[in-house]
């Protein structure tokens, strides 16, 4: 808490301007965040801004000491930033980002990666160990590929910058790159082509929810080059009409940049903090806006305050807990992988698996197409990108938006509603068509009915194939709930179990991490569960 002020000064000398009706506070159990004070008879509307960041108060490869020490591409990666912020932070006072980062953790201890052993055993057969299995080879390639090369071809640059005070191989271990990726993963935001990631100071304030109030916006669309959000004397479109030579059409969109997406550039109303309205309409600024009208209810209050939320992405329960360490009861992104499974069936067919993978590796819509002519329409397909609920969590130290590298994510899944992915459509007609069945024109419409519209039993109109794709993925559904061994325990007694975990007392940081590593377990249950009784209803087994 008594960090805030020195952050604020900071704010103020970067002309980072901040709403009034914004208050950025600290509790043990919600760490930093953003809480709103708001008149009930004046609502915030859609695209109101609340705050605005500088491009140039964003902490990032380019705008740090590294700026001339790294290429282009590894500036505007995640490595770089990384790097970035490590010579900042050992940098101390002598960083103009040192108030900022004084506010972040050293690492996310509450992340997966961070979890004791016995503790990530917890999870061991979840989604969320496949995904840092995942992250920690993602890991180990960026410190091999990008960091271990700079340390060495730098050191005298960086050792004269930092000084020799910092152990240096304390500062070059891996261990050390690994903590700070936790804590810039979890905050990072893609600024611009020039840019690329940075982290940008006020925006990482807020707390996750899927039902958001706020969001992040910034023009995106600048030059890669030098960052001019106008056009420059790299924009080759601009030479050529400044030539005259525009007879013949042009290679490419070299246009000048649109203005910031879906926002409102004009009147920021009274959120300067300092006062000092220069009237620049026209900053290159990142802005924090109003996602959705934000009313208080009329209870008798002039003024109302609660806490504002911003979203980290379309994340499941397994990322979340990787990167960020919670999870949210019945996430609306959740999904669960059958991808281990639908191999092991592969396999016991002898069927090759990369009959439908492309060269890079993901699946193929074109490939094995002569197994599938005639019943294979993807754009009428629903895919399992949309949830009913939404949740709000608060996770301490951890703040976090997530960046663009999640990775991680199985395309052979079923969502939160027991819906199948269009991908394990078609590896589950293809295992039906190899191993006898014959296709039929109505399968697919006869599976967009059971798993994209309320469960109905549609026992005797099915067609063959369609019965064999739902006896397989029933098969597939019983092999992942034996998968966990944990004696067929059902999602509502995994809630019965997270309801007595939580107490009018502050939990633990075990009893945190156990509570969040139940939410996982119900999570995925739940959908097996919902999956099952479509299933079940269709074949009229219930």
């Amino acid at each position: 808490m008594e960090k805030i002020p020195d952050f604020i000064d900071f704010l103020l000398e970067n002309d980072i301007e901040v709403s009034p009706d914004l208050d950025i506070c600290y509790s043990p159990s919600r760490g930093y965040h953003v809480l709103l004070s708001l008149d009930v008879k004046n609502p915030l509307a859609r695209n109101t801004p609340l705050a605005r960041v500088p491009k140039s108060a964003v902490l990032s490869a380019s705008s740090s000491v590294l700026c001339n020490l790294l290429s282009d591409d590894k500036q505007r990666s995640l490595a770089g930033l990384v790097l970035a912020y490590l010579i900042e932070r050992n940098l101390g006072d002598r960083s103009p980002w040192s108030r900022y980062l004084d506010m972040l953790p050293s690492r996310e201890e509450s992340c997966l990666r961070f979890w004791d052993q016995d503790e990530q055993e917890w999870v061991r057969e979840t989604d969320a160990a496949d995904i840092l299995r995942a992250a920690e080879e993602d890991l180990a390639e960026m410190y091999d590929n990008t960091a271990t090369p700079f340390f060495e071809s730098q050191r005298a640059v960086v050792r004269a910058t930092i000084g020799e005070n910092v152990p240096w191989d304390n500062f070059t271990s891996k261990k050390t790159f690994a903590d700070a990726v936790s804590v810039v993963a979890a905050r990072c935001f893609e600024i611009d082509a020039f840019i690329g990631l940075g982290l940008c100071p006020v925006a990482d304030l807020f707390n996750h929810s899927d039902h958001e109030d706020v969001h992040f916006e910034t023009r995106f669309e600048v030059c890669e080059w030098c960052g001019n959000n106008d056009t420059c004397e790299h924009d080759a479109q601009a030479l050529r009409e400044a030539a005259g030579e525009n007879d013949n059409e042009s290679e490419g969109d070299d246009s000048a940049p649109p203005e910031i997406e879906d926002g409102n550039n004009d009147d920021f109303n009274d959120i300067n903090v300092d006062d000092d309205d220069d009237g620049d309409d026209d900053k290159d600024t990142c802005d924090i806006v109003v996602h959705r009208r934000i009313a208080f209810s009329r209870q008798g209050y002039i003024q109302r305050t609660r806490e504002i939320f911003n979203s980290y992405g379309p994340l499941s329960s397994g990322q979340l807990l990787v990167k960020y360490g919670f999870a949210i009861r019945r996430n609306a992104h959740d999904y669960l992988s059958l991808e281990r499974e639908m191999r092991a069936l592969y396999r016991e067919e002898g069927i090759p698996w990369h009959e439908l993978i492309d060269g890079s590796g993901h699946f193929n819509s074109d490939a094995g197409t002569k197994h599938l002519d005639g019943f294979r329409w993807q754009d009428e397909w629903e895919d399992v990108s949309e949830g009913e609920e939404s949740r709000e969590h608060d996770h301490g130290d951890n703040h976090h938006k997530a960046s663009s590298e999640e990775g991680g994510e199985s395309e052979l899944k079923i969502d939160i509603r027991g819906r199948i992915s269009f991908h394990l459509w078609d590896r589950l007609v293809l295992y039906c068509v190899r191993t006898g069945g014959s296709p039929s024109p109505s399968a697919y419409h006869e599976i967009l009915r059971v798993f994209n519209s309320a469960p109905s039993s549609l026992a005797n109109r099915l067609s063959g194939t369609s019965r064999c794709i739902i006896e397989t993925l029933l098969v597939l559904l019983s092999r992942r709930w034996d998968r966990y061994q944990d004696g067929g325990i059902l999602s509502a007694e995994y809630d019965y179990v997270i309801s007595e975990e939580v107490a009018s007392r502050e939990l633990t940081d075990r009893e945190s991490r156990k509570r969040n590593a139940l939410i996982v377990l119900a999570n995925e249950k739940e959908m097996l569960e919902l999956a099952k009784a479509r299933c079940e209803k269709a074949l009229g087994i219930v």
